[in-house]
């Protein structure tokens, strides 16, 4: 991937896999760029968790600005269930 971007780019990542995938056919091999990528991707991703875990009121931020909960603290109606 020695393209100029930044490892979490899923859209550049996920057309050169593309490419790769339509060259050599096969879909389990990772290569050292893959496997970095994966690595930095589950670094960022427990970054975030233990940052927005941290309390309470930062969870509740986190799913308001994913809307998941309105503002007010209710779930929003997608996510509402009906039983």
């Amino acid at each position: 991937m020695g393209t100029n971007h930044t490892p979490l780019d899923t859209r550049v990542y996920t057309k050169n896999m593309v490419k790769r995938v339509a060259k050599s056919g096969s879909t389990t091999l990772l290569t050292k760029d893959d496997r970095a990528y994966l690595l930095a991707f589950k670094q960022a991703a427990r970054r975030h968790v233990k940052k927005v875990t941290r309390t309470r009121a930062a969870a509740m931020q986190e799913l308001v600005d994913a809307g998941i909960y309105a503002p007010s603290g209710k779930l929003r109606k997608q996510y509402r269930s009906v039983a």
